[in-house]
């Protein structure tokens, strides 16, 4: 994903939980955060879809525009072997 946002030219996405998580033990979770302006939503979701994901049932995409309602976007493919 990373590599997609460097060649649009926007920043990379950051660990939210790593960064700032407190607590005596690790989160099971991990959330990647980012704030864009003119940000090319439809291109990035299908990058999105086309990721493997180990468990694609508990990964979503969270696009929250500057103006109408937040969009929850699951992904679509099968769970990576791990």
């Amino acid at each position: 994903m990373n590599d997609w946002l460097a060649a649009h030219r926007f920043a990379p996405i950051a660990d939210l939980a790593e960064a700032h998580a407190v607590g005596s033990k690790h989160p099971e979770i991990s959330v990647y955060v980012a704030g864009y302006n003119y940000f090319l939503e439809e291109e990035f979701v299908a990058l999105f879809r086309t990721f493997r994901w180990v468990e694609p049932d508990r990964c979503v995409l969270v696009l929250t525009p500057q103006e109408g309602a937040a969009r929850i976007i699951r992904s679509d493919t099968e769970p990576l072997d791990v």
